[in-house]
């Protein structure tokens, strides 16, 4: 999965949408399957989250990591994937934690320091990022 996710996060640039790959240890048909918690996990970020989340992504143990960003770790636990290198987009738990607004704002403030970008452009994209945190 940590390929498949690599090669479609490539071949899907500007996208515009969330395409959010997942699986599970053990077979949905045996009792202690992580199938249906990673399945579900994956339908709530992509419905409820894919206009924010426009990238491929890999949905795992209750984590979602950039497609292009994860490897598998572990063969035989539920945390078989892992991004080493980059912070995960998001986490379900009680609350969804997400990191996407954050690499918005990183973006932001790197394009008005090289770019032309006016201040009230600028503005308008913090009033929209104070809206959805």
């Amino acid at each position: 999965m940590a390929y498949t996710s690599s090669a479609l996060s490539f071949m899907f640039e500007n996208l515009g949408k969330a395409v959010i790959v997942t699986g599970s240890q053990v077979p949905l048909v045996q009792l202690r399957t992580d199938a249906f918690e990673n399945f579900t996990g994956a339908l709530i970020l992509a419905g409820q989250y894919g206009d924010q989340i426009t990238e491929v992504g890999l949905f795992f143990d209750s984590t979602l990591f950039r497609g292009n960003r994860v490897t598998k770790v572990n063969a035989s636990g539920f945390g078989a994937y892992d991004s080493p290198n980059y912070l995960p987009l998001a986490k379900i738990g009680v609350d969804i934690e997400g990191k996407w607004l954050r690499h918005l704002l990183i973006l932001l403030i790197v394009l008005s320091r090289s770019s032309g970008i006016s201040p009230e452009l600028l503005q308008q994209f913090s009033t929209i990022i104070h809206y959805y945190t």
